[in-house]
């Protein structure tokens, strides 16, 4: 891939018409300000109670790379993308055993378990 393909966004580079491309950029444009907007909530780490979290998150181009430090039970303001991810993103598979129809055994994920919550303190 060239350099100028590198540096071209996806939805340039998609064989859409000029019409599909506009209508798909608006859409990333607005998922991208609702994903910015900042909230408020405490942090939880549900994995080890008192102990805290520090990472660095970026989620669209152009945006700097942010860092955060974040300690269980502390109120924090955070991109909504932020949250969603601790919420829902920050999870590992506990894996369980099952039988298929033929009586052979599986082995399957049988619950996700969280490592860390951010309980919303706005209520849009």
């Amino acid at each position: 891939m060239t350099l100028a393909k590198r540096n071209t966004s996806l939805v340039e580079r998609t064989n859409l018409s000029p019409i599909d491309k506009k209508a798909a950029a608006e859409k990333i444009e607005r998922m991208k300000e609702e994903d910015l907007r900042m909230v408020k909530g405490i942090f939880k780490n549900l994995e080890c109670p008192n102990g805290c979290v520090k990472f660095f998150v970026r989620k669209y181009k152009g945006e700097p790379v942010r860092d955060f430090l974040m300690w269980d039970g502390k109120e924090y303001e955070v991109p909504l993308y932020v949250a969603k991810n601790l919420n829902n993103g920050c999870c590992y598979p506990v894996h369980a055993w099952s039988v298929d129809p033929e009586g052979k055994p599986l082995e399957i994920i049988g619950k996700m378990v969280n490592r860390f919550a951010f309980i919303s303190m706005d209520f849009r």
